[in-house]
């Protein structure tokens, strides 16, 4: 394997495998993490031992694999694992997986810088839909999750303050975040 983490169907030159050229796989899609091992066992020994958080923060530069791990980690919560998992890792055709992938799990809401806008960040408006979202019943009867892969303005970063004070139970927020700086003391504490 070459390492190449494209769809099948495109024949890349350092492997026999076929690959298509359509794009790189999402963060959704992926099912490698390379390089994350230890963050990956802190998750899964904090889950094991009843003392998970109700809101992570991932800071790292664009492509580390941040929004992978918040998939895989979303992944495994929704999967109803047990206790002698030794990874977060899922089947990826398993029917979690697949709802993940194609965006149609019930209990994760993803929010992303809204592409038409000149700003390309977070806004209030987005943080409103989380607090909104973590409020209902889940779907499935298990968690509700939500991932940020994006930075927030501020209005945005002091309205996540109230979702982060006040976490219903079985609720994670995940933050994504290329610097530190960008994200406020408060919600890095």
């Amino acid at each position: 394997h070459c390492g190449c983490f494209l769809r099948p169907k495109f024949n890349c030159k350092n492997s026999r495998r076929a690959y298509t050229a359509k794009t790189i796989m999402t963060a959704r899609e992926q099912i490698h993490l390379i390089g994350h091992e230890t963050i990956e066992q802190d998750l899964l020994n904090s889950w094991k031992n009843g003392h998970f958080p109700h809101g992570i923060l991932f800071v790292g530069p664009k492509g580390i694999g941040r929004a992978t791990l918040a998939f895989r980690l979303a992944k495994f919560l929704f999967s109803d694992p047990d206790f002698s998992a030794v990874s977060l890792s899922i089947d990826p055709e398993s029917p979690v997986a697949r709802r993940i992938v194609s965006g149609g799990h019930g209990d994760l809401l993803v929010i992303e810088p809204d592409p038409e806008k000149a700003t390309k960040e977070i806004t209030v408006d987005q943080v409103r839909r989380i607090k909104r979202f973590l409020s209902q019943t889940p779907l499935e009867g298990g968690w509700r999750i939500v991932i940020v892969d994006g930075e927030m303005n501020g209005t945005a970063a002091n309205a996540i303050l109230k979702v982060l004070e006040e976490p219903p139970k079985k609720s994670l927020l995940i933050l994504l975040s290329e610097t530190v700086g960008r994200v406020l003391p408060t919600i890095r504490s």
